[in-house]
């Protein structure tokens, strides 16, 4: 009767933090590009919102979302026992999202903490699709698919940038589009968690 009660408390908390995680992310997103007035999608970096040297908005937004992200992956951790590889995998990309909020583009370190995140959450949740059990059809699929093209986004965007921009494309649109794929999974899986639809064990 315990562990039945613990494993509620851990996939509400779970649930509702994966829930809240792209939320809080576009609220902070949002807000310092309406703040910033240099800013543009044809040449910035979603990063390039938070180069001050204090914590701005946008920083604290992603140490917040990311914090969610990885109470997210850990309550996966233990709620699914088949794929914890791959949620272990994941809470290490939230973290990485909590530490590009802390050390923001001023430091050197920020780019392989923003490296980490877009490319290992994609790859933790193509994990979690393709091995968990009764996930729905519909959903593995999206997942798979979502994460391939998000970790796509992100390699493309690194190594062809230049390029990009030569198009009136800057990188942020590669981290937008492929962080809103992400999102809208890690959301609709949580609710599913959330209302029991989903059993994890």
């Amino acid at each position: 009767m315990q562990d039945d009660s613990f494993q509620l408390r851990v996939r509400v908390l779970g649930a509702i933090s994966g829930m809240l995680s792209p939320i809080v992310a576009v609220i902070a997103i949002t807000y310092a590009i309406s703040s910033n007035m240099n800013f543009s999608f044809a040449s910035n970096a979603l990063s390039d919102l938070g180069a001050s040297a204090i914590m701005s908005p946008f920083n604290i937004g992603m140490v917040i979302s990311g914090m969610l992200l990885a109470i997210f992956f850990i309550s996966m951790f233990y709620l699914l026992p088949k794929v914890r590889l791959y949620c272990a995998l994941g809470a290490i990309g939230a973290i990485s999202l909590e530490l590009l909020g802390i050390f923001n583009e001023t430091y050197p370190i920020h780019l392989f903490f923003s490296t980490v995140y877009f490319l290992v959450v994609p790859l933790a949740i193509v994990g979690i699709n393709a091995y968990s059990p009764k996930m729905p059809y519909a959903l593995k699929n999206y997942g798979i698919v979502s994460g391939i093209v998000s970790v796509s986004l992100a390699l493309f965007g690194m190594e062809f940038m230049s390029l990009e921009r030569s198009y009136g494309i800057g990188f942020a649109v590669n981290e937008a589009l492929g962080a809103a794929l992400l999102s809208i999974w890690v959301m609709i899986f949580a609710l599913m968690v959330l209302t029991g639809r989903y059993k994890a064990k």
